[in-house]
């Protein structure tokens, strides 16, 4: 089982009884520092599981219930749907290589648009295009093709970011509104829908 309640992300191994009820060994869970309130958040909803709940499926909402309380959860496709790839305006939000994540530079933004065929690109300075393809979760630029304005700064780091990974065939993953694109050696970026 895997949760989160506001601030870190717990897990541990479960079973269920008979009776439906969860019996989750001790979670294992991730030390962010958060405000006092998350914090107390997270325990509440870290002890309520841990106690053994009585857990329902009914379509779409699963329901735990123990005699100091219930919870009730609906799948999250339901509550917040995954944009579609094409026609949403994606921000670029975040670099990733390997195992780690960094914010993009500040002083500039970037979009990718994917519609009949071709990526329209805004790269922090420059606009351009590239023609794309789709086929299974695996999504294939082509040479793309920019405007040669001049930058420096947020808006040329920005830039070089982004001409590095949209090129070639990257994995593409949807939940909700992200988007993360991933070249085999681990590298891409992730996406806001706009």
């Amino acid at each position: 089982i895997s949760m989160q309640a506001g601030c870190n992300t717990m897990s541990g191994s479960f079973t269920v009884d008979d009776d439906g009820s969860l019996r989750v060994e001790s979670m294992a869970t991730t030390e962010i520092g958060c405000e006092p309130a998350l914090m107390a958040q997270d325990a509440a909803i870290a002890g309520f599981v841990e106690s053994g709940p009585v857990a329902t499926l009914d379509g779409d909402q699963l329901t735990l219930r123990t005699p100091q309380g219930t919870v009730t959860l609906v799948d999250r496709g339901v509550v917040e749907p995954d944009a579609p790839l094409v026609g949403t305006v994606w921000t670029a939000d975040t670099s990733i290589t390997g195992e780690s994540v960094s914010s993009l530079p500040l002083g500039a933004v970037a979009t990718l648009t994917i519609a009949d065929g071709v990526a329209a690109v805004q790269t922090g300075c420059n606009s351009g295009s590239a023609s794309v393809s789709l086929a299974g979760g695996t999504l294939s630029f082509g040479p793309m093709s920019l405007t040669e304005i001049a930058c420096d700064g947020d808006a040329a780091a920005l830039e070089h970011l982004v001409v590095a990974a949209l090129r070639g065939d990257l994995t593409v993953s949807i939940e909700a509104g992200s988007l993360t694109l991933l070249r085999a050696d681990g590298t891409g970026l992730r996406f806001v829908a706009s």
